[in-house]
């Protein structure tokens, strides 16, 4: 009797574990499948438990086997990037036929998703109605192990608090302050370039300068945001790497199967154990600066970034909502990611279309050894404005981050359930909408008839007179989610590029593949080997 029970129970245990996989790989995307259909969207048939993901990776793969075939002078490379798209759109041949506003949902695990390529819309999700949608729960799973609670991941009120907070430390006359601990960085970086050349033996000699600026945005990155603690925020940096990198090798395991980060798994493993270092690293760090200003043995913060952040988020008390130890804990994480391999990439893509049109290369280093003697590029930044027109036609053509992040519409989180969707919203809920703006960035209708060419001169008068309607260009981000470290990444850029067109002319090597590579940020697949020239005394003069 007792054995016929229990083979019972088990037997009612599997139905119900079978019905319960069944409702969530099948019934329910199925019938979000015809919710979406009812809604004039374009659904791509849906693939228990996969997806779309499995035929995303085998496109994807394929067009990552090869170089981009035209060569780095033709910057029409989106198909490269984002293969699985431009095999669907009506048009796949040109970056036209996307940006006319061709796409579909498709289905990344059990979740639809839709990549919003009109600007319109673009602006509508970040900026005109933008607290009606919110940040896709599940897409930020796996980024919340690498960035915890922050700007980056938060939403809603909670996000508005710490915004709030957090921008007077990234004030801009705050951050021209660590001008001087930037350019002691870049100075050397330059001087290694000089010592390499000078140790070969060489006028000119090759170098991968991909690699060169990801150590220099490193090391710019410690010692602005942490100052006396150089060391052991260089510590943290790469523990943050490792989880980075780990992260993302685990990626499509991380959409397909819910659950997966709580996994012993030997990668998930080393991320809990980096992530209680990295935390018990920065705790001691905040802690001890907070001692040292309550017992008065310091007068500040410090005048690094988390000085600034610790020194904001202390004027914020009268309010009575600040910022816990673990929440300033996680904005450096986030800033430490944000602010390396965007800075870096961008600092590559800059130094390849340098040294691709060496006519304005010869422009920007005019105008650089003009201003150099008088004021010095610390404090001549703001006058650089050919080189700012590079930087900004660099973040157009080559997006550091040309793919924003997830939203979906309010009402999901708010009720949970599609079928409280309204069938007049011009979007339903439960749709993972993802920003390619990328492909905004090429849109003709917006930056005329060579959208995909290289014209710095277009943002001779800004941003604003560059093409039809601001929000046409967002590599920062648009609206009240703009990147609240863009000021920072465009001193960095303009100080780091400034020192090496000063001392140093290049061009591209013969052994360069032009391969934009998407990952977490667009980067070289192959590297960015430049063949490296110094100038002469006299030619810097």
């Amino acid at each position: 009797m007792n054995g016929a029970v229990a083979a019972a129970w088990i037997v009612a245990g599997l139905t119900c574990l079978c019905l319960s996989l069944y409702r969530c790989f099948c019934w329910r995307p199925l019938k979000l499948s015809r919710l979406l259909r009812s809604h004039g969207l374009t659904v791509l048939p849906y693939t228990p438990i996969v997806g779309n993901t499995l035929e995303i990776s085998r496109l994807q793969q394929a067009a990552y086997s090869c170089p981009h075939a035209s060569g780095p002078l033709d910057h029409r490379y989106l198909s490269r990037i984002w293969a699985f798209y431009f095999a669907k759109c009506t048009d796949s041949s040109t970056s036209r036929g996307a940006s006319a506003g061709n796409s579909f949902v498709f289905w990344l695990g059990q979740r639809p998703s839709l990549s919003v390529v009109n600007a319109d819309q673009a602006k509508e999700i970040l900026s005109s109605k933008w607290k009606e949608y919110v940040k896709f729960p599940t897409a930020y799973v796996a980024v919340k192990r690498i960035f915890g609670r922050s700007l980056l991941t938060v939403d809603a009120d909670e996000w508005e608090h710490r915004r709030r907070i957090l921008n007077p430390a990234f004030a801009t006359d705050k951050l021209k302050a660590m001008g001087a601990q930037m350019f002691a960085c870049v100075i050397e970086m330059i001087e290694s370039w000089e010592q390499h050349a000078q140790h070969n033996s060489m006028s000119e000699f090759e170098l991968d300068v991909s690699r060169e600026f990801l150590k220099v945005s490193a090391d710019i990155l410690c010692r602005t945001s942490f100052g006396s603690n150089y060391k052991e925020g260089k510590a943290v940096f790469e523990d943050q790497q490792t989880i980075i990198k780990a992260t993302y090798r685990d990626m499509a395991r991380h959409a397909i199967f819910p659950g997966y980060r709580f996994l012993p798994t030997a990668r998930n493993r080393l991320c809990w154990a980096l992530q209680r270092r990295i935390d018990k690293t920065l705790r001691r760090i905040v802690e001890n600066r907070t001692l040292g200003v309550c017992n008065h043995e310091a007068n500040s913060y410090g005048e690094d970034l988390l000085g600034r952040i610790l020194a904001a988020n202390s004027s914020a008390l009268a309010s009575g909502s600040v910022l816990t130890t673990k929440d300033i804990i996680d904005e450096c994480r986030t800033f430490f990611f944000a602010g390396h391999d965007t800075a870096a990439n961008l600092l590559t893509w800059a130094a390849m279309l340098m040294a691709a049109y060496p006519d304005w290369q010869e422009r920007a280093r005019a105008e650089v050894l003009e201003m150099h003697g008088s004021e010095g590029h610390v404090n001549a930044h703001s006058k650089l404005k050919i080189l700012e027109m590079i930087l900004l036609e660099t973040l157009r053509l080559y997006t550091p981050v040309p793919q924003l992040i997830s939203r979906t519409k309010a009402a999901d989180c708010s009720t949970g359930a599609q079928e409280a969707v309204d069938k007049q919203a011009s979007m339903p809920p439960g749709v993972r909408l993802t920003i390619l703006c990328g492909v905004v960035h090429r849109d003709k209708e917006l930056w005329g008839d060579d959208a995909d060419e290289f014209h710095p001169e277009r943002f001779a008068n800004g941003i604003a007179r560059a093409c039809k309607g601001m929000h046409g260009f967002m590599a920062f981000g648009f609206g009240p989610h703009i990147c609240i470290g863009q000021t920072f990444a465009m001193l960095e850029a303009k100080l780091v590029l400034a020192s090496v067109l000063q001392r140093f002319c290049f061009r591209l090597s013969p052994t360069y593949q032009h391969a934009p590579y998407l990952r977490a940020t667009l980067t070289p697949q192959h590297g960015m080997p430049l063949l490296i020239t110094s100038l002469s005394q006299q030619q810097r003069v």
